[in-house]
């Protein structure tokens, strides 16, 4: 045989009697420890029909705070637009060119204010010809009044000098007209928005000279879907945040009784006072109008949670020390938190460990201090000053020994 294969066979003869030895020697037996029959024996098996017994599962600690509720408004919210009450683009209502344009875009204007002045120099002269008209056809009644009171002049005629007369005031009121429409003026006070013509420009009656436009009153424009439109009113409070972070308030003005044919919405109107014409128009804004009061608690999103069956709700403790689901209903969100109405009063809610129980489960409430409400709930700002003023306070009790230490 070869002598490697006579080394190896001795070799693996000599460790199987090793493990073998060890087995013995250690009472070690995998086969032992995992039979059934063999724990009976020993009595530490269960007897049959019988369960295992379990370890005593210790409650969870969780901690919790007392909310208290508040009266809260509920705001219907939606998008909107802003417009200005009245836009006019100004047009010539006579033919000539462009020669002053006394306002710039921007100017405030008054009622009947001049924006813009055409040439009237072929005007002129017609005026000229019909007022020395109408002092000859003046004079031509007179002395025909004056021969028909003596008797040397028929009615006829009279009448005929009188309808002369008129007939040149009649033509001279015309021209004059015509003077007064090359002068393009502010049909209400407002703003010079935008001039569509520069001196110099031939324009004709209906080209559009510039745009006025009244700042005031100053419109938030939003589209209510018609299962909302039942709950606005007219003079209602109400208060928007335009595109640029702008707050406004003001009330609601108009009310339209026909939806819209395509979306089924009805416009509502809000005037909202602009006295300096420093708010846009045509901007988009958020719209909301206050409905109802509820009692509401303030939350951070995170204590939030779903069921299962897709309801937002907050866990809490109940009497009995174990946790409930409250379904609730958010009102309002903002930077500061979710405004949330369901909870019942006093409800105790678990703010640190929600999310290892759930419902059924029971717990052992640990109720925090108020100190450490700060990260887990919104605080009103009077609560946040006086935690303000206890963590001064505090802080100078506790420097306070070692100042008197550094003294002595």
């Amino acid at each position: 045989m070869n002598r490697s294969i006579l080394l190896a066979l001795i070799l693996a003869a000599a460790l199987g009697a090793w493990m073998y030895t060890g087995r013995i020697e250690y009472g070690f037996d995998a086969d032992a420890a995992t039979d059934p029959a063999t724990d009976a024996a020993a009595g530490t098996a269960p007897a049959a029909g019988e369960a295992a017994p379990a370890a005593a599962a210790e409650p969870f600690t969780v901690r919790v705070a007392e909310l208290t509720l508040t009266a809260q408004v509920r705001d219907l919210v939606v998008s909107g637009r802003t417009e200005m009450r009245r836009v006019v683009d100004v047009a010539a209502e006579s033919a000539g060119r462009v020669i002053e344009l006394p306002v710039s875009q921007g100017s405030r204007v008054k009622a009947g204010a001049e924006i813009a002045k055409l040439d009237t120099r072929d005007l002129e002269p017609r005026r000229a010809r019909a007022q020395a008209l109408v002092e000859q056809r003046r004079a031509e009644l007179k002395a025909a009044s004056s021969l028909s009171a003596k008797g040397f002049q028929t009615e006829l005629r009279l009448a005929e000098a009188k309808a002369e007369f008129e007939a040149a005031r009649a033509e001279l009121a015309q021209i004059e007209q015509q003077i007064d429409d090359t002068i393009v003026r502010a049909p209400f006070a407002g703003i010079v928005d935008r001039r569509h013509v520069e001196i110099g420009d031939y324009v004709s009656p209906g080209t559009q000279v510039a745009r006025v436009l009244a700042p005031e009153p100053y419109l938030i424009v939003a589209d209510i879907a018609e299962r909302d439109i039942g709950a606005i009113r007219v003079g209602q409070q109400a208060r928007a945040r335009l595109a640029d972070g702008s707050l406004v308030t003001g009330s609601v003005a108009y009310i339209s009784r026909q939806a819209d044919a395509q979306t089924r919405t009805f416009r509502v109107e809000i005037e909202v006072g602009n006295p300096d014409g420093l708010l846009p128009g045509g901007v988009t804004a958020e719209v909301a109008v206050p409905l109802d009061r509820n009692p509401a608690v303030l939350l951070t999103p995170a204590l939030l949670s779903l069921d299962e069956r897709g309801r937002v709700g907050v866990k809490v403790v109940d009497g009995d020390d174990r946790v409930a689901f409250d379904v609730v209903s958010i009102l309002s969100a903002s930077d500061a938190g979710v405004w949330v109405t369901g909870l019942a009063e006093h409800a105790r809610v678990i703010v640190v460990g929600q999310g290892y129980v759930a419902p059924g489960d029971r717990v052992v409430a640990v109720e925090v201090q108020p100190q450490e409400l700060r990260g887990l709930v919104p605080l009103p700002p009077e609560v946040e000053r006086m935690l303000d003023q206890l963590d001064l306070s505090a802080a100078g009790a506790a420097t306070a020994p070692a100042r008197e230490g550094a003294g002595s």
